[in-house]
């Protein structure tokens, strides 16, 4: 392995830090959003492609008054 000199001016093996061990098997980041319910809009059937079906509503919705620009 390469050594790379320490600021102590020993050497020591360079090794990249590794992520801390998952719980138990578990993935990174599992069980964060527990506490948040999902939403899903009923118009939207799941079988079918869900890009087309929203790029539809958004077409169809109403347009929301802004700022004029």
């Amino acid at each position: 392995m390469p050594t790379k000199p320490h600021a102590t001016g020993k050497t020591r093996a360079a090794r990249p830090r590794a992520a801390a061990p998952a719980r138990a098997g578990l993935p990174r980041g599992y069980g964060a959003m527990r506490d948040v319910p999902l939403e899903l809009d009923p118009r939207i059937d799941l079988t079918k492609p869900i890009y087309e079906q929203a790029a539809a509503l958004r077409k169809a919705a109403p347009k929301r008054p802004g700022k004029p620009r």
